[in-house]
């Protein structure tokens, strides 16, 4: 029961974050709408990009949707190849139906 996930980050200049890594950590311990429905602690994912920047096939996440208690988000952070963070932290929310392309991930200003 998780969602895929696609796209690819490329740095301001206009350069892919080539092999860079994807960080979405969950903001809180939550359980997941399926039946029966399973405990998910607040664990960090860790998405390694190719050369262009791009998540690799099969890149796939719990979303937002999938979950309760209704307003979970993740904090979203790219580090470049070697570990120097070029994005982020930025909160989202990760909903819709699959895949969810990264541009359509929704900003979230929660309350920390």
């Amino acid at each position: 029961m998780s969602k895929s996930i696609t796209g690819s980050f490329v740095l301001s200049n206009g350069s892919p974050v080539s092999n860079g890594t994807l960080y979405l950590q969950l903001s809180q311990n939550a359980v997941t709408t399926a039946t029966p429905p399973v405990q998910v602690s607040s664990r960090i994912y860790s998405i390694g990009l190719d050369i262009n920047g791009s998540l690799p096939s099969g890149a796939a996440i719990l979303a937002n949707d999938e979950l309760s208690p209704s307003g979970t988000y993740y904090k979203l952070t790219v580090n470049q190849a070697g570990g120097g963070r070029v994005y982020g932290p930025q909160f989202v929310t990760v909903t819709g139906t699959a895949p969810i392309v990264l541009t359509n991930f929704t900003p979230s200003n929660p309350v920390v």
